[in-house]
């Protein structure tokens, strides 16, 4: 299918593409910095500007929390960049811009604009490369509110009393799901959106990965370390940082990592689990930048699957282990909850998701039509007060149900299509 493509594309004759060349001008002698010493300008210099390996010119990095860069600064940036080095803006891996090819005899001139525009702040690393896609906000494949987080994590680190700065370039990565448009898996700390159930409740979770880097001959992807609750994300991320500067390898993250990081890690993440009621912390069941109950309600078939396969199996082994107790309703319960997800149903008691079972599952012929009676029973027993002693079903009944729906749970494709389960 690629060479075909290719074919019919050389075909068409397409017009050869040409890239205009770098400049190549000669650099004044000097160091940069002496050309302005107010401390305003030292403190931009030292965390925005770095040499070029070409001798004389340096790059500009101009931070963009969360890569957001408003219409009317843009304008004024695009002006800035047409007077200044190679008259282009440099796009970064980190979601920030950058000006190249600028001479110290630039660079006064270029801090007084950028900071006319507000984008001349001297921010440490791990503020100005911390990475968040644009997750559920816009995104259908998002699970989370990455730029939630990423705005609540900034706001943990900056008043947590840490010296952001002596954390050289820590690199922390958001993704609103597992797949990696947050670029996570490289990050010294990825963190990438989940969905786990507290009660009847939705949660918002990230999976955590440790060590990850980029490196000429060093690079490797991060050690997953579990979850954590989204509301606890960033004391998480702050505990982590302050336990690594505390430690014997304050120095280098790496070093902590392969040493005893993981185990510290695994520690910290541990105390970071509990999720309260709902009644007493509604927060905890929201998303970060949201106010309404967490939901995967609307996500469009196919687009949500990276997360909901870990939701399912929650599920599932929860019906399993009600049904090895001998707790009847709860496995009918779970096991008829467990695939409403991928049929974008979302029940709000028990006896809606015995009833939205039989309209997704036993109407539409994906699920044997014996499972009537028992799916019937456990919602006469919901409607009362007591409906684990109110279920009527056999036990046999309620380990065909079990098995039917994780029967129809393995044949799920990667587009979250069902194929109907044998009678």
């Amino acid at each position: 299918m690629y060479a075909a493509e290719l074919a019919a594309l050389r075909a068409t004759q397409p017009a050869p593409l040409t890239i205009r060349p770098l400049p190549q001008p000669a650099a004044p002698a000097g160091p940069a910095a002496a050309a302005n010493s107010s401390a305003e300008f030292s403190r931009w210099f030292a965390a925005n500007v770095a040499p070029q390996k070409q001798p004389g010119f340096h790059l500009v990095r101009v931070s963009l929390p969360l890569g957001d860069l408003p219409a009317s600064q843009a304008m004024a940036l695009a002006d800035l960049a047409a007077a200044h080095g190679d008259h282009a803006l440099w796009a970064t891996q980190s979601q920030n811009v950058g000006l190249r090819w600028i001479t110290a005899a630039e660079l006064p001139d270029v801090h007084e604009k950028l900071a006319a525009l507000g984008l001349a702040n001297p921010e440490p690393p791990i503020l100005r490369n911390l990475v968040a896609c644009a997750g559920a906000a816009t995104c259908r494949l998002g699970i989370c509110l990455s730029r939630g987080l990423a705005k609540a994590i900034r706001h943990e680190l900056t008043t947590s009393g840490l010296d952001l700065d002596s954390l050289g370039d820590f690199s922390l990565h958001i993704s609103g799901c597992p797949n990696c448009c947050g670029r996570h898996p490289i990050a010294n700390l990825g963190l990438s959106g989940a969905a786990r159930r507290v009660g009847e409740n939705l949660v918002p979770y990230y999976a955590v990965q440790l060590g990850g880097r980029l490196g000429q001959g060093r690079s490797r992807l991060g050690t997953n370390l579990g979850a954590v609750p989204a509301k606890n994300a960033p004391a998480f991320a702050r505990e982590l940082l302050s336990a690594w500067k505390n430690s014997a390898h304050a120095a280098d993250f790496h070093e902590f990592v392969d040493d005893d990081g993981v185990k510290v890690a695994t520690e910290i993440l541990g105390r970071h689990q509990r999720v309260p009621s709902i009644a007493s912390h509604r927060e905890f069941y929201c998303d970060w930048d949201a106010n309404t109950l967490f939901s995967l309600a609307g996500r469009g078939q196919g687009e949500c699957s990276a997360g909901v396969f870990d939701l399912i199996e929650v599920d599932l082994a929860n019906a399993r282990e009600a049904q090895e107790a001998g707790r009847l309703y709860a496995a009918a319960l779970a096991a008829a909850h467990a695939l409403l997800i991928v049929q974008h149903a979302q029940p709000k008691n028990d006896a809606e998701t015995f009833a939205q079972f039989q309209t997704h599952f036993i109407k539409a012929g994906l699920v044997d039509a014996s499972l009537t009676a028992v799916v019937a029973a456990g919602a006469r027993a919901a409607a009362g007060s007591e409906p684990a002693r109110a279920f009527t079903a056999q036990p046999a009944d309620v380990a065909t149900l079990v098995a039917s729906v994780r029967l129809l749970h393995e044949s799920l494709d990667s587009s979250l299509r069902f194929k109907p389960a044998a009678k």
